[in-house]
């Protein structure tokens, strides 16, 4: 039965919850209305508050995410369904938790306790889930949603801070009307229980204080990426029939055509580098053909496409930077090789964190049942998989810079901005490939470019976006993008030129302290559970 207060009805928090959930899905990337996401928090929030039992809090809190994480979600749209359900399935579980743990508080201490801890509770909510679930990807964090206004305040407060600040906006509103509403005694515990914010919310101002400040270089580099539609001839040339030197020569032919039409784009302009993305030349192999095809192709060490990319950098004239598949020591892997313009191989890197339904199948040995949901034979074996580098985040050299290479949903992640960053780079090149999405992949990509914005100027790193069916273009080290669209009906081939300015050496807090406001909310979050459990007892 509806809750009647004052002679009326109130609507049922779970309504609330849902609604609120709507809302904030409706504020998030592609769309540009993410007031609206403040006001789906507020709604949850406002559910929590009013839900009765465990189980009704609970529901609310798992309510006020899922709405918006299936929307957030959309990138998953080319993996397994089996990899979509593992995730989501991973913020079912800590929303789960955080309804738990919000229960827990409001029993013990009341709603000013709740409502204290809901902004450490929240961040903390995301930044687990991000870094617990089989993807490598933050991109389903509030904070994206909020990267236009948390461009100024990313490289005090890291991503996560963006968040922690809306939810301290959402939970300062609600006390505001607790306030107006309680006693005296109500007031004191309000401001005793929502005191921590405090020190939270200072502590950017603090830890800046700490930085090593340098006066910027004025170093450019002339940049063309690429932005470069699927084809898939070649795949259907390697899959079909028998291997023959025609056929062999055929795949030569194929790449040799395809350097071709990268030098014509070219068109005389001889940057200092340029870049191609996540897997150029399309070389997808089916489990039944992998190993001959490799060994006639010639992938191994100095293979065919290697050859290639060498002579294109001597011809062009350029420092060229390409991904592609690659076997060395019989495993195959994810990498961004580097020639120098006379045709040397400058550097390699290979894609440390793999992705779950495409790459690797997490368990894969142990758990046969990926095995019927994989899309791609491919994986059928466990020894077909990909493997993961050696090494997390080397920088390249490129250019005459110093160069993080981030690959696929490596550039999603927070930690490889920090890492190119300390290991002193001077830019990131982010290779993708998103042509295997089976939805449109424009609010994929509309999530990644708010990420690498707000990473960029978190991080204090430009970047340089490259891919097939992504953006294409540069962010500067304070967000600012200039990219264009290389997807949808009326994308085509083009390569985007672009002058980098070289990051400043200047420390940003987070590329000192990481995403320091995980710690900031559990520590935030022990207190308040203390301080509550202490008015439980009194």
């Amino acid at each position: 039965m509806p809750e009647v207060r004052e002679g009326r009805e109130v609507a049922p928090p779970w309504t609330l919850a849902l609604a609120g959930g709507v809302a904030f899905a409706a504020g998030y990337p592609p769309r540009p209305a993410w007031p609206l996401t403040f006001a789906g928090v507020a709604l949850g929030l406002a559910a929590l508050l009013r839900a009765g039992g465990r189980r009704e809090t609970v529901a609310c809190a798992v309510l006020t995410k899922a709405a918006a994480v299936v929307p957030a979600l959309s990138y998953l749209s080319g993996v397994s369904p089996l990899a979509h359900a593992l995730v989501a399935s991973v913020f079912l579980a800590v929303w789960t938790l955080l309804g738990l743990a919000f229960w827990e508080l409001k029993r013990a201490g009341g709603r000013a306790a709740a409502l204290g801890a809901f902004p450490f509770l929240w961040t903390l909510a995301e930044w687990t889930a991000n870094d617990l679930h089989f993807l490598p990807s933050h991109i389903i964090s509030w904070w994206d949603a909020l990267a236009e206004p948390g461009l100024a305040l990313a490289p005090y407060t890291g991503l996560y801070g963006v968040t922690f600040l809306a939810a301290c906006g959402v939970a300062l509103a609600t006390t505001a009307r607790e306030w107006r509403r309680g006693s005296a005694a109500g007031r004191r515990t309000l401001l005793r229980c929502c005191a921590p914010w405090a020190p939270a919310a200072l502590a950017p101002l603090v830890l800046a204080a700490t930085l090593e400040r340098r006066a910027p270089e004025a170093r450019t580099l002339r940049v063309a990426a690429a932005g470069l539609a699927a084809n898939d001839s070649l795949e259907e040339h390697l899959e079909s029939g028998e291997w023959t030197p025609e056929r062999r020569a055929g795949v030569l032919a194929h790449i040799d055509r395809r350097m071709g039409e990268l030098d014509a784009l070219l068109a005389g302009e001889r940057p200092d580098l340029l870049v191609l993305p996540e897997d150029a030349i399309d070389f997808t192999l089916r489990r039944s053909r992998s190993e001959e095809a490799y060994r006639l192709w010639g992938v191994e060490n100095n293979g065919a496409l290697l050859d290639a990319y060498r002579a294109l950098a001597r011809k062009a004239g350029v420092d060229l930077a390409a991904g592609m598949t690659t076997v060395r020591a019989g495993a195959r892997r994810n990498s961004v090789v580097v020639f120098g313009r006379d045709g040397s191989l400058a550097g390699l890197r290979d894609k440390y964190y793999l992705t779950p339904g495409s790459e690797r199948w997490p368990l894969g040995r142990w758990l046969p049942v990926w095995l019927a949901f994989a899309g791609d034979p491919k994986f059928a074996e466990h020894d077909m998989q990909y493997v993961p580098a050696e090494e997390p985040f080397p920088l390249l050299r490129a250019g005459g810079w110093s160069l993080g290479a981030a690959i696929c949903l490596e550039g999603q992640m927070p930690s490889a901005y920090r890492a190119f960053k300390r290991a002193g780079a001077d830019a990131i090149v982010y290779l993708s490939n998103a042509h295997w999405f089976r939805a449109d992949p424009g609010g994929y990509n509309a999530q990644v470019l708010r990420m690498v914005r707000l990473a960029a100027a978190a991080y204090g790193l430009p970047v340089v976006l490259t891919g097939k069916a992504g953006y294409v273009g540069q962010v500067d080290e304070r967000g600012r993008a200039s990219v264009w669209p290389a997807f949808g009906p009326g994308s085509r081939e083009q390569l985007r030129f672009a002058t980098v300015a070289a990051a400043s050496r200047s420390e940003t807090v987070p590329s000192r302290y990481g995403e320091y406001y995980a710690l900031l909310s559990a520590l935030g979050l022990a207190f308040c559970f203390a301080t509550a459990r202490v008015s439980a007892s009194a």
